[in-house]
């Protein structure tokens, strides 16, 4: 799952928007306890768009 993230964030052309999938993973992650900062960088979004 998290490998997945990081693959989707390095490839060129996902910068601005998150995919659904993404995003879906990011916040599943989250509401499981793990830490905003750590989840962000790892999907590649700033942690303003993941709690926004």
């Amino acid at each position: 799952m998290r490998n997945d993230l990081k693959n989707d964030a390095k490839r060129p052309g996902h910068g601005g928007r998150m995919s659904r999938r993404r995003k879906k993973e990011a916040v599943l992650r989250l509401l499981r306890g793990e830490d905003l900062e750590m989840v962000s960088r790892e999907v590649g979004v700033t942690a303003a768009t993941l709690s926004g």
